[in-house]
């Protein structure tokens, strides 16, 4: 019988599911109590601060206490800081090393990448344990290596995070699994609701499904449209756009509320809040971030519920009170939290617009502009709303812990509606991700296709004098989206060019495995520096000094990208001939022909 594994690593929880043969995908429950298992290490510190050892992972490390415990939560976040350059808040994460950029605990230096490493190997561990004691006749001595498997990343994720969490999986006993084996989370999450054998309420052929993935640390969008479905009854999918923001999720309302907790303390006590929170040890204020996620949590089965202090919390901070689900949606709409996520939604669905379209709309209308007298960039799709969306998107899947609170369901109901919004029952919005994932895992490249917005290929400049210079890095987010002033192109590297008794150069296409897929001769003369840009459509230009392009191949353009193009391409020689042709109407007019008299 083969197996296949689907994994899911959050910021706040790990999740794994595995699908036997062609069943439906089993959710393990590696959780205590729930499907899912906290994404926490708990750490002790030996007598000489030196060797720290691993005390607990999950559920006991969730709620380890002690003078020489340190409690790491939200790992997976702080990649993300370092990602976007943003420093990590130390009151928030006072384990995080921001000189060393690691975690410390005592006199030790641990890397994030080993913290990682022990939530997802006591995650398969569980799972291997639970698959071993379930009734399943074939199994025998159950075990993960060689395992075709398929985990998800952010949608942001860069090359650096997906080599990182490569070289985890790796290690973890996975060896068949490589770097582009990662695919985005929302992509995955709709792998179950598309897919006929999960639900009857599964997505039909030439549907188009809008992902909607807010989880712990981040916010993930996708638009994918089902184009067929193969001989085995397995979807055949194109990824029309993808976009997230890096550093949105329930960790925000998290800290939201942990203020609202301070705010009411200050007010009964006369103290500002920053004095709250000085007042407050390390180990306090630890947990009463642990309280605040899990009033919310509460808030998302219950209307109001009393506020049950830490026992050591101050005598004089724990008074009474109470929150209610409208207190927590006041807390939500400070936060932004949800019009960040409608924007990121906007941003994508434009995106996927550059290359659908409704029956009879012209073609060239959606073209980016770009205004060289004022800078600006036009162009219809810009002005694009929720109203387009809403006339084109068939059926909306919202997955993702933080979704379970009844103000986010509420808004985006508000929003677009209940019709096209799947049921919760339907698809857990938890487990969805891990769960596409059993599905997707040992088939993603025969059955799903993208319109990509990064390379999944790195490029390099070699002009035979020197070491390459990297012009690009595979997964790096190129498309920008966005109506700003001055910027047009979503990939514009920075200027290069030939280096002294260099006669040509060649640009090098440099696949994830580290193989060169193959090589185009590139000889600019002497017209640089030079920038590599590539536009929405796929093209890959070496742009010249003067404006000059030489077109590139690229093996990752999709069809639809190509197509898009000649369309373009036709409507502007199209424009061109008809300019053409009444230019030389005008030369064959008399002189004073189209004059009037007047008066």
């Amino acid at each position: 019988m083969v197996y296949t594994l689907g994994v899911d690593f959050g910021t706040s929880s790990t999740k794994v599911s595995i699908r036997r043969g062609k069943q439906v995908p089993l959710e393990i429950p590696i959780g205590r109590g729930s499907m899912y298992m906290p994404s926490v290490v708990a750490y002790r510190i030996g007598q000489d601060a030196s060797f720290p050892e691993v005390m607990a992972v999950g559920e006991d490390a969730d709620s380890a206490v002690g003078e020489n415990i340190i409690v790491v939560r939200e790992i997976k976040r702080v990649f993300t800081y370092e990602k976007t350059g943003s420093a990590v808040p130390t009151d928030r994460y006072p384990w995080w090393n921001p000189t060393d950029k690691c975690v410390q605990i005592g006199n030790s230096r641990i890397k994030p990448h080993d913290v990682v490493l022990v939530i997802l190997r006591e995650a398969l561990d569980r799972a291997i344990k639970w698959v071993r004691e379930t009734d399943f006749a074939d199994i025998g001595e159950f075990d993960i290596k060689g395992l075709p498997a398929q985990f998800g990343c952010s949608v942001t994720a860069t090359l650096a995070i997906r080599k990182t969490l490569w070289e985890i999986i790796r290690s973890l006993g996975v060896r068949r699994f490589k770097i582009n084996d990662l695919t985005e989370e929302p992509v995955l999450a709709s792998m179950s609701f598309i897919n006929p054998q999960a639900t009857s309420d599964y997505v039909r052929p030439g549907q188009i499904v809008l992902i909607y993935d807010l989880g712990g640390g981040t916010f993930d969008t996708a638009i994918v449209k089902v184009e067929d479905v193969d001989s085995e009854g397995y979807p055949v999918v194109t990824v029309l756009a993808a976009d997230g923001e890096p550093l949105c999720g329930g960790a925000d309302v998290d800290e939201a509320v942990t203020d609202y907790l301070l705010e009411r303390i200050a007010e009964k006590t006369s103290e500002t809040m920053e004095q709250v929170r000085s007042n407050l040890n390390v180990e306090q204020s630890q947990k009463l971030r642990i309280l605040a996620r899990e009033s919310k949590e509460a808030l998302s089965s219950v209307f109001e519920m009393e506020v049950t202090w830490p026992l050591d919390f101050p005598a004089e901070y724990s008074i009474d009170l109470s929150i209610s689900r409208p207190q927590l949606a006041t807390i939500l709409r400070k936060t932004m939290l949800v019009e960040k996520t409608q924007n990121c939604v906007l941003r994508a669905w434009r995106y996927a617009r550059m290359f659908i379209r409704k029956l009879g709309e012209d073609v060239g209308g959606f073209h980016i502009m770009y205004d060289r007298s004022t800078g600006v960039i036009k162009g219809h799709v810009l002005g694009l709303k929720d109203a387009d969306l809403m006339g084109m998107v068939d059926r909306i899947l919202i997955v993702g812990g933080t979704t379970l609170m009844p103000a986010i369901r509420e808004k985006l109901e508000e929003l677009w509606g209940k019709d096209k919004l799947v049921s919760q029952e339907v698809i857990h919005p938890v487990m969805a991700c891990a769960t596409g994932a059993a599905w997707q895992a040992g088939r993603t490249r025969k059955k799903l296709s993208r319109i990509v917005d990064r390379l999944p290929f790195s490029m390099l400049f070699d002009d035979k004098t020197g070491a390459p210079i990297r012009l690009y890095e595979a997964y790096t987010p190129i498309i920008k989206f966005r109506p700003l002033k001055g910027v047009i192109e979503p990939l514009k590297t920075e200027s290069f060019g030939l280096r002294k008794g260099s006669k040509q150069a060649d640009i090098i296409y440099e696949a994830a495995d580290g193989k060169t897929e193959q090589s185009v001769e590139v000889n600019p003369k002497a017209l640089g520096p030079y920038r590599l840009t590539v536009d929405l459509f796929g093209s890959i230009n070496i742009v010249d000094a003067l404006g000059g392009k030489q077109i590139l191949p690229n093996p990752a353009q999709h069809s639809l990208q190509k197509e898009q193009l000649r369309l373009l391409e036709s409507v502007r020689k199209q424009k061109e001939e008809e300019d053409r042709r009444r230019t030389k109407k005008q030369l064959w007019e008399k002189p004073g022909e189209r004059l009037r008299e007047v008066g």
